[in-house]
């Protein structure tokens, strides 16, 4: 291999690996702010089933905000892959160094919010009021955990 092939060979090298890892950190990036998102939303939803419950509205108008909860907790496992540990994130590397005790932490709140969307559907004000502090927790005890204050 002569010199001006070397030097093209190590150009076109450099220029790969530079654009690999743009990709990666832009991937990244958009897994963050899926994530941040989605968070968003539930979070959102909690404080208007909160605003309800406080005014003494109807059940019933919880309804959808309890299904985005129930809905956004089912897609908690996706919105933490490995490729998102970096970036502008309040997700703590305990997330990845313990799957474990994180996915139970997804189970239980998943559960928690399945039974939000049950104790709407059952009209009672009182129940859905217990439910909803149930939720709230099982979110707490995630974040306190592994989001960044």
């Amino acid at each position: 291999m002569n010199k001006s092939n070397k030097i093209m060979t190590v150009a076109i090298g450099t220029t790969l690996g530079f654009a690999l890892i743009a990709t990666l950190a832009w991937g990244s990036a958009e897994e963050i702010q899926l994530r941040r998102d989605s968070m968003k939303g539930m979070g959102g939803a909690m404080k208007a089933i909160n605003t309800l419950i406080e005014a003494n509205g109807s059940v019933s108008d919880a309804a959808a905000p309890a299904q985005l909860i129930a809905d956004t907790t089912q897609k908690i496992p996706t919105l933490f892959p490995d490729t998102s540990q970096e970036g502008d994130t309040k997700a703590l590397p305990d997330i990845w160094q313990n799957p474990d005790d994180f996915n139970s932490k997804i189970k239980n709140v998943q559960a928690e919010a399945a039974m939000l969307v049950t104790a709407v559907a059952g009209g009672d004000m009182a129940a859905l009021k217990a439910q909803f502090e149930k939720t709230g927790a099982a979110c707490g005890a995630c974040h306190k955990v592994y989001r960044a204050k």
